[in-house]
């Protein structure tokens, strides 16, 4: 009998994500396929996988819904090994049940996002400073030229451009904002400046880079879920760090950009600004 449900749309596996006795069956049987202690399971549920913690070890279960999830994450997890900060390394990988798996790494560290708003200005701008340089190498890895990374940026671009209006509205933004923004964006897209494609992480949000304090400085110390990867403009990366990190503070956003290695100017903040109305996941507050 199979232990996996069948999901046809995003509402049914909505439903059932958070139920365990559903998933815990499964995670118990890949611990026994490969080796792990099935006691030590512990469930996380941040994130759109079903995903465990065991033994040292992260265990992501992707629905079938989305194929391309599972392929850009294990793509991420090949492609960013070569960075200085640390990057889950991939044990295993599978299918249960038509479900594809990974097995990777469990990095050491919390969630920046738990501990950004407890710290002192002096370490948040430590720590601006690490996560440009981080963007900065990210974007200099090779392109790797595989599907899992879309048509790329111009099909892309020109997608979610046609698609503002219905997505906002969707989102239930005031249809007099989404009027006035769209109207910006069909402005302002052509001046996008013309910068080479790159690797895009695209969520770095509080979740996906992990820090520690060390004697007494915190620091960036893991980047994880690469599920979003995609090929694109440099200026599309920084929409969440803008909106989570620097919230409009300028000093922060000051810090972000320099280490990057971009100067702050009026025409590069209204590029940022095209780049963020751009961004998949964009929630302008209704």
């Amino acid at each position: 009998m199979p232990l996996l449900p069948e999901i046809s749309d995003f509402k049914t596996y909505e439903s059932l994500f958070k139920q365990d006795e559903i998933w815990l069956p499964v995670m118990q049987q890949l611990c026994r396929q490969h080796g792990l202690p099935a006691s030590e399971l512990q469930r996380c549920t941040l994130g759109s996988a079903i995903v465990y913690r065991c033994a040292g070890r992260i265990l992501k279960l992707f629905a079938p819904l989305w194929p391309e999830e599972f392929q850009r994450e294990r793509l991420g997890l090949a492609s960013c090994q070569a960075l200085s900060i640390p990057v889950p390394r991939l044990f295993e990988s599978g299918q249960y049940e038509g479900w594809d798996y990974l097995i990777i790494q469990a990095l050491p560290g919390v969630s920046l996002g738990e501990v950004w708003k407890t710290l002192p200005q002096t370490q948040q701008y430590s720590l601006m400073q690490q996560a440009g340089e981080i963007m900065r190498a990210l974007h200099r890895l090779p392109l790797p030229q595989d599907e899992a990374l879309g048509a790329g940026w111009p099909a892309f671009m020109k997608a979610q451009s046609e698609g503002f209006v219905q997505n906002q509205t969707a989102r239930g933004l005031d249809a007099r904002w989404t009027a006035e923004l769209n109207r910006w964006l069909q402005t302002h897209l052509s001046r996008l400046p013309e910068m080479p494609p790159v690797l895009l992480h695209s969520d770095l949000t509080g979740d996906h880079f992990l820090a520690q304090e060390v004697q007494g400085q915190w620091r960036i110390t893991g980047l994880i879920d690469f599920g979003d990867l995609m090929q694109g403009h440099p200026l599309y990366e920084f929409g969440a760090p803008l909106i989570v990190y620097t919230r409009g503070r300028q000093d922060l956003r000051h810090r972000l950009l320099t280490a990057y290695g971009l100067e702050p100017t009026p025409e590069l903040g209204e590029a940022l600004f095209t780049a963020l109305l751009l961004h998949r996941f964009l929630n302008m507050p209704a």
